[in-house]
C-alpha cells in the first residue's frame, strides 16, 4: 500500500490546495494559483486559434469569474 505523502501532488491538487486557502482568506495564494495555472490557460486558448488580444480577454475573463 502507498502512504499518502509519498504520492506526488499533481496539478489538479495543488490547485485545488490554493484555491482552498484562498477561499479561506489567505489572499497571498491567489499569486500563487495564477503563476500555477496561467500556463495552461494560454496553451487551452491558444489551441482555439484566438488572436493574443482575444486569448489576453479570455484569461483575464476566466480569473475574474474565479474571484467572483
Amino acid at each position: 500500500m502507498i502512504d499518502a505523502d509519498q504520492v506526488p501532488e499533481t496539478l489538479a491538487s495543488r490547485a485545488a490546495r490554493l484555491f482552498a486557502a484562498f477561499q479561506a482568506g489567505d489572499e497571498t495564494t491567489m499569486g500563487d494559483l495564477v503563476g500555477l495555472l496561467t500556463p495552461l490557460l494560454w496553451h487551452t486558448v491558444r489551441a482555439q486559434r484566438l488572436d493574443n488580444q482575444s486569448a489576453e480577454d479570455v484569461i483575464q475573463t476566466t480569473w475574474l469569474a474565479l474571484v467572483r
